[in-house]
């Protein structure tokens, strides 16, 4: 009998890392969400107003209200944001300075008590908000109330939106706005309360 031994080594690859404090970007020290656009424009939604960093220079662009932006996605240059109790998007003016544009004119037939839209995915452009009292589509300049449920997470996964209910496991929103269960085995979601939602080409991750 010969017994053969091998050592095997793993290099351990470590991305660069860049710490911002915020002194540097001269903003709060919270960030809810945070997005790059395709030119490579990093967005973040912060406490006092919406951050935007190119690689050189941090810039923060503020709500008329103050109010804290929750969620942020950039989209056919448009950059869409979610607060307390609207949404709406900004876009360059003929000076090259981001503009916000509310949508809060469009969800006046909404009651909206005390929804901050803490999510923002597009599919197929159409743009969909998320609060936790509620799941919103934006096309067309109409505002869309799909589910009035408390869900926890959105993301888009194989061409379809993704929705995390409390408590009840994870949905696909269809066309018409209604939810039927993801297929599959997903017992072992049962009664927990799912968090995160992201995907890439092949596989959603819970």
């Amino acid at each position: 009998m010969v017994l053969t031994t091998f050592s095997t080594y793993s290099q351990v690859l470590q991305p660069p890392i860049q710490n911002y404090e915020p002194a540097l970007y001269d903003a709060a020290s919270q960030n809810w969400d945070i997005a790059v656009d395709d030119r490579g424009v990093v967005y973040s939604a912060n406490n006092q107003g919406l951050l935007e960093f190119d690689g050189l220079s941090w810039q923060l662009h503020k709500l008329e209200s103050g109010s804290i932006i929750r969620s942020v996605l950039p989209h056919n240059d448009r950059i869409y944001t979610g607060s307390f109790r609207e949404f709406g998007y900004w876009e360059l003016d003929e000076k090259g300075e981001l503009i916000y544009n509310s949508l809060k004119a469009l969800m006046s037939s909404f009651e909206l008590r005390s929804d901050e839209f803490w999510e923002i995915k597009e599919l197929n452009d159409k743009i969909f908000f998320r609060s936790f009292g509620g799941l919103f589509k934006y096309e067309n300049n109409e505002i869309e109330k799909l589910q009035n449920v408390i869900s926890t997470a959105i993301e888009v996964f194989d061409g379809r939106l993704i929705m995390a209910e409390r408590g009840k496991g994870l949905s696909v929103i269809l066309e018409n706005g209604e939810k039927q269960p993801l297929e599959g085995d997903l017992s072992a979601l049962d009664q927990l309360n799912i968090v995160e939602l992201h995907a890439d080409k092949n596989n959603l991750y819970i």
